[in-house]
């Protein structure tokens, strides 16, 4: 009986791995790509609803590129918390780690924004602060050539084009032998990395075809991460074999116009790069390890990476290529609505109104007069105002509109339709 039971429980084992590989399986890229999707949205709302949404670049970034559906309100307001930001630290974001103004130039930049006047301040400036940039050892220069390329901020005057020079001589000079990169480009022994090397390999992209050293390098490069992707598809760093490695070199190929799912560089025992990232999802995101749970930083990797993919596969201009997005114009806002003007007091009328979505605050104006003539002005951060010290016996007339900030000015929405009440 004892035998029995343990081969119906060995049985039932390896029928339920068979069902778990199976269904792993079944997920398609689509399927992924949809369902992160979803979960990426949902956690921004719920993130930027409770805090600043500055920080949430990376899921911006994901949002904006993959063109999210419903996410005008999303981006607004991540805008005016950077702003604020900006504001607040007067320009300064971070005195050590320069990636910061690297992430908001792309993030920025994706919303369809302008880095160069963000609240009044040009982002990208900092970039030319080389040796703060490089603080960060080579990823400083690295997400600082993306972020000058997202929209030919690198070209757009002689000292970011000779700036921009400088940083790729910075990697080239860092490559390792054998070709790749590593985080430490001051440790000679130290091996390549796969994150680090198709990190580098996105910034120099979009110097590829024009620059022979460059070609060369990233040749090396491509080369290196062929010859070092795991047997089933997958890559490791710092001996760790993980999602956000495959996250990255599916970007850095896809730039450099290589598919990551069909090249057969990229192809080991039946399995693609794809395959491998795919090999992390979990329900509704991403493991940073196979045998992990749902991790936020491989969700929003996994997440910007397969857009990056159907980007290509959809014959757009690659993850970080923002010459799609142009500059847009700070959303207008819409028309407030005034819901009640009530005489609430003697010498007193509290008026509210509609919620307007990306309103900061509401201007109401009111009158003695119905033509507005002699009309005070005030503000209000909720949807509602008590106005006293007026005129009892006193008929008044009053108007609303929603107000925002963008690019260090003050933009409004249309004035409501006029109420009146008398006075008490």
């Amino acid at each position: 009986m004892k035998r029995i039971i343990s081969v119906l429980v060995t049985a039932v084992m390896i029928f339920t791995a068979a069902f778990q590989c199976s269904f792993a399986a079944q997920v398609t890229a689509e399927e992924a790509y949809s369902s992160t999707g979803k979960t990426i949205y949902e956690n921004t709302v719920q993130n930027i609803a409770k805090e600043s949404a500055y920080g949430s670049e990376w899921h911006i970034l994901g949002l904006a590129r993959s063109q999210y559906a419903g996410c005008d309100e999303i981006f607004e307001k991540y805008y005016e918390d950077v702003v604020k930001k900006i504001k607040d630290s007067k320009g300064v974001l971070s005195k050590k780690k320069y990636t910061e103004y690297s992430r908001v130039i792309v993030a920025v930049k994706a919303i369809g924004r302008n880095p160069k006047n963000t609240g009044g301040f040009d982002v990208t400036a900092k970039l030319l602060e080389k040796e703060n940039v490089a603080i960060q050892g080579l990823n400083g220069p690295i997400w600082a050539l993306i972020a000058l390329n997202t929209d030919g901020y690198a070209d757009s005057s002689a000292e970011f084009k000779k700036t921009a020079k400088e940083y790729i001589s910075y990697i080239l000079d860092a490559e390792k032998d054998g070709g790749g990169w590593s985080l430490n480009s001051s440790e000679t022994n130290a091996n390549a990395d796969a994150d680090i090397t198709a990190m580098a390999l996105t910034a120099l992209a979009p110097y590829y075809k024009g620059d022979s050293k460059v070609r060369e390098s990233a040749d090396r490069a491509v080369l290196w991460l062929s010859e070092n992707q795991n047997s089933d598809g997958t890559y490791s760093s710092w001996g760790t074999v993980n999602s956000e490695s495959c996250a990255q070199v599916t970007v850095a190929l896809t730039s450099l116009g290589i598919d990551p799912n069909k090249d057969e560089r990229f192809i080991k025992n039946g399995k693609s790069v794809l395959d491998g990232l795919l090999g992390f999802y979990t329900d509704g995101g991403f493991k940073h390890v196979s045998t992990g749970k749902l991790n936020a930083m491989a969700t929003e990797q996994g997440y910007y990476a397969l857009t990056a993919y159907f980007r290509f596969t959809g014959g757009k201009t690659s993850l970080y290529d923002m010459s799609d997005t142009g500059t847009a114009a700070p959303a207008a806002l819409a028309k407030a609505k005034l819901v009640s003007v009530k005489s609430v007091s003697k010498k007193g009328v509290k008026i509210t109104w509609n919620k307007v979505k990306t309103a900061k605050g509401y201007q109401i104006k009111y009158s003695a007069k119905k033509n507005m003539k002699g009309a005070k002005t005030v503000t209000s951060g909720s949807l509602s105002k008590k106005i006293t010290k007026l005129k009892s016996g006193k008929r008044y007339y009053f108007k609303v509109r929603a107000y925002k900030s963008a690019d260090g000015s003050r933009i409004y929405g249309g004035w409501s339709s006029v109420k009146s009440v008398k006075v008490k």
